[in-house]
């Protein structure tokens, strides 16, 4: 009984430990490399670490602990709470409704309501970064309805999550309903571009120091920017 109870727990422990290092896996390849996989990873390694009802009083610790590292390390990117989404949408979540690999079961965790309210953060956002007129108007009476379109049209797709998301919505923008769908895409640009860690912009902060010197230091900013 003490050798089965053992490896039974080994077992159990190895088993955990494999899933987190294939989501690490995927985490650090080419294939989800935006915000919008986060809670994806989020949700997939807290359903992991989720205790059981057969778990014993070390395994559930072991989850514990895991658990607690994991939501301090992704607590970076998305904010997870249960049964509610936090005022501040936080990007992820806005990206991953945008993102056909993961649209569906991001509507399905959050439900109808707090769809809603990511949406109209998603509206506001692409608002602020608009300095046209024209194209604000057309956000304003367009986008809403067009992010239920298309996100109805994501619940009934079945996207693998190593395939390209840029090539459903190049697709999408070919298609008969373009021009209605036309401010949505304005969103999926800003959100679906977004890396999901620091290393892009680390590796500009360092082109900037090998560019910016002594004898360059009167570069204007405009300048410093088409270099790098």
């Amino acid at each position: 009984m003490l050798e089965d109870s053992f490896f039974e727990r080994l077992e159990c422990y190895h088993s955990i430990l494999v899933e987190l290092n294939i989501l690490s896996v995927m985490a650090q390849s080419k294939s989800l490399p935006t915000l919008s996989a986060t809670p994806f990873m989020v949700w997939r390694g807290i359903d992991v670490l989720r205790s059981r009802e057969n778990d014993g009083r070390v395994t559930r610790a072991f989850k514990e602990a895991l658990l607690s590292v994991w939501n301090k390390r992704m607590g970076l990117f998305v904010e997870v709470r249960e049964g509610e989404v936090a005022n501040i949408v936080p990007n992820g979540i806005k990206g991953a409704l945008l993102d056909p690999r993961f649209s569906k079961m991001t509507q399905d965790k959050l439900g109808v309501a707090h769809v809603k309210i990511v949406n109209d953060a998603i509206v506001t956002d692409t608002l602020l970064l608009l300095d046209d007129d024209e194209q604000e108007t057309l956000v304003e009476s367009q986008l809403g309805p067009a992010l239920q379109v298309v996100q109805s049209q994501m619940a009934k797709i079945e996207f693998p999550e190593q395939a390209d998301p840029l090539a459903w919505w190049k697709n999408l923008s070919r298609s008969s309903n373009a021009s209605y769908l036309s401010a949505v895409f304005l969103s999926a640009r800003l959100y679906l571009s977004m890396p999901a860690g620091s290393s892009p912009s680390e590796c500009v902060f360092s082109q900037t120091t090998d560019i910016v010197t002594k004898k360059r230091n009167s570069i204007g900013d405009g300048t410093l920017e088409k270099t790098v």
